[in-house]
């Protein structure tokens, strides 16, 4: 007998949306669940990840929003995280919580967990790292939950580094 609560989930790191969004595209056509990191869009065109299927709904935010209150833009875009979850199980869906490195949603009694880590190019990396841990640590510990489900780009060689 298969499970009725059975999703399929999936994560994807677009490199950017104009260079992922036509993948993304495809994903939208199998998964339930997507997690997305790097969209690289700024807050005012997040819309865009709601539009890439109207059988999704986005829960997402930019890494960008501090660096476009502080006047002209230099440099490339970076960042961002989403879950996209199909329409048909969002009414089950809420958010808990997004930052700049990660996005918390419920979904009945599981906790939906998308992060994009730093890498070690990035300055203050370890304590970047280790505090974006002990953030989800403290939310996870807030919330009552069955489950949790933790995936994104952790940008991390756990055969090599020490860390926290």
């Amino acid at each position: 007998m298969a499970a009725t609560n059975c999703i399929q989930l999936v994560s994807y790191n677009m490199h950017g949306f104009c260079q992922g969004n036509l993948y993304l595209n495809e994903l939208c056509r199998d998964a339930d669940v997507i997690f997305v990191q790097e969209h690289w869009l700024y807050p005012s065109n997040l819309h865009l990840l709601n539009n890439i299927s109207d059988e999704f709904v986005c829960f997402g935010v930019s890494a960008m929003t501090e660096l476009t209150g502080k006047g002209i833009l230099s440099g490339r875009p970076f960042g961002g995280v989403a879950i996209l979850v199909r329409s048909n199980i969002a009414k089950n869906c809420h958010l808990v919580h997004k930052s700049e490195r990660f996005v918390i949603v419920r979904y009945l009694d599981m906790l939906l967990i998308n992060v994009y880590m730093p890498c070690k190019s990035v300055a203050n990396y370890t304590d970047i790292y280790c505090d974006t841990l002990n953030n989800i640590s403290a939310i996870i510990s807030s919330q009552v939950h069955a489950s949790v489900v933790f995936g994104g780009d952790l940008n991390f060689d756990f055969y090599r580094a020490t860390l926290c």
